[in-house]
């Protein structure tokens, strides 16, 4: 007997206190949507539940969707009737849907007693992962957003609730619609992107010969203004930004060193005080969402 207790003895003294475990809250806006997906991670013991404040500026929270079916319990609106859950309710503080902040309490309740298997308040089997989608919420504008513990339903608790842990939260901006005027889908992208994304490209009818999207004398975009920019940059070299690349109409790089050239001059002449010059996008009737050539057109000085 006094071997083993010596032998707990040392067990206990070598053995480190447990760290507390680290929690990263993270957030991703769905590219070109009013979404923003909220994810958990943790590196040590199970959470319990979640006390957040989602926080917005410049535009406001329409709606909060709970992910992640393990924690299917909220605790703010929680309906328990003699002993039994009657109600989860929503995932939301009431009456904050609509304004710019929301709190959100979402917790796991489970078990895993085959005793329990056809309670389905007990949620059997649903005990949650140490990460997964937490939730989505959806915004009605372009705007900033953070995402804060709410001391008041705990912020994170761990399945230890004396546990402390250590929480990352998350913060960033929501810009609802495409960031880029050219479309991934346009054959000159590529181009586009090693020419550092230029503005001009995306001018109606850039591609046409309109240097400068100047419509002059009321009926003519390529004409005079264009021309004298081009006579500028025709056959020069070094041409690396606006207003020469502005003149790269046909968008390529001929003999390996002029953006401006005998391409270019073909296209300027074609259209050259011409009345009738189309766009750029997909059918030529300068309506960009009908095709899916350009998200947008810029104007001078730059994009939108």
């Amino acid at each position: 007997m006094r071997k083993i207790v010596l032998f707990l003895a040392v067990l206990f003294m070598t053995v480190p206190a447990m760290a507390a475990s680290n929690v990263t809250i993270t957030c991703a806006q769905t590219p070109d949507t009013n979404e923003v997906v909220v994810s958990y991670a943790s590196d040590g013991n199970l959470i319990r539940a979640f006390g957040l404040d989602v926080n917005v500026v410049g535009a406001n929270i329409t709606k909060v969707v709970p992910v992640d079916a393990d924690y299917r319990i909220y605790p703010g609106q929680i309906v328990i009737v003699d002993g039994n859950v009657t109600d989860y309710n929503t995932p939301y503080a009431p009456g904050d849907l609509g304004d710019a902040n929301v709190a959100v309490e979402m917790g796991s309740l489970y078990t895993t007693d085959p005793c329990y298997a056809g309670d389905p308040n007990a949620g059997y089997g649903m005990q949650p992962g140490l990460s997964g989608t937490l939730l989505k919420f959806y915004v009605d504008g372009s705007c900033t957003y953070a995402v804060a513990e709410n001391p008041v339903s705990g912020g994170v608790v761990m399945e230890d609730p004396t546990e402390v842990p250590n929480v990352t939260l998350c913060s960033g901006s929501v810009t609802i619609g495409p960031t880029e005027c050219m479309a991934g889908t346009n054959p000159d992208y590529t181009k586009w992107e090693a020419a550092n994304k230029p503005d001009c490209w995306c001018y109606p009818r850039q591609c046409h010969g309109d240097v400068d999207d100047n419509q002059e004398y009321g009926a003519y975009w390529v004409l005079l203004l264009d021309l004298a920019e081009f006579r500028t940059y025709f056959s020069a070299t070094g041409i690396t930004g606006p207003p020469g690349i502005c003149c790269d109409f046909a968008h390529d790089v001929e003999y390996g060193a002029y953006r401006v050239l005998l391409n270019d001059l073909a296209i300027f002449r074609t259209y050259f005080s011409s009345t009738s010059v189309p766009c750029c996008d997909q059918d030529g009737d300068c309506d960009e969402t009908n095709d899916n050539y350009f998200n947008f057109w810029c104007s001078p000085p730059g994009c939108p």
